[in-house]
Parts: C-alpha cells; sequence; structure tokens
C-alpha cells in the first residue's frame, strides 16, 4: 500500500486530525482486505459508495474524487477513495 505519510503530506491538508487520519487509514486497510489490491476502477467504487458509475463520472471531473490515469485508464488508490469516504461523505 501506498505510504500514508507521503499521502497526507503531499495531498491533503495538514490540519486533519490524528484520529480522522486513523479512519482514513483503516478505511483503506478495509478496502485492502476486501479488494487484495491498492487501485480500483470506477464499479468498485461506486459499489463502495454506494452510488452510479455516472456520479463517480461526476466527482472525479468536479476534482472531488482524485484518481490516476494509467494506460488510458483510470483508477482510484485506497487512500483517495477513503479520505472521499472519511472526509467528504463522513464515513458510510
Amino acid at each position: 500500500m501506498e505510504n500514508i505519510n507521503e499521502f497526507f503530506k503531499n495531498k491533503y491538508p495538514s490540519n486533519l486530525s490524528a484520529e480522522s487520519e486513523l479512519k482514513i487509514f483503516r478505511t483503506a486497510e478495509m478496502l485492502y482486505k476486501r479488494h487484495g489490491k491498492s487501485l480500483l476502477k470506477k464499479p468498485e467504487i461506486a459499489q463502495e459508495i454506494g452510488i452510479s458509475q455516472s456520479s463517480i463520472d461526476r466527482l472525479r471531473r468536479s476534482g472531488e474524487l482524485k484518481y490516476k490515469r494509467i494506460g488510458g485508464q483510470i483508477f482510484f488508490t485506497l487512500f483517495e477513495v477513503s479520505y472521499f469516504i472519511e472526509e467528504v461523505c463522513d464515513g458510510i
């Protein structure tokens, strides 16, 4: 899995509490155990969050849900999804 310190240092506000960081890490850990990989595709994320794939596209285009493009395909890291679930959706 991606180094958690680098994830928080480079991508998200430094004002996250230790409790928030721990929630995000635990959610990422749960997602990893459930899927067995650190990059997830849109259908997997839609199912985890409980919204449509077109909603995932809207969130991605608006910048609310960060993603990575690899070989023309779109992927979401466990930590990006975990941050979205815990900080934007306030846990699900």
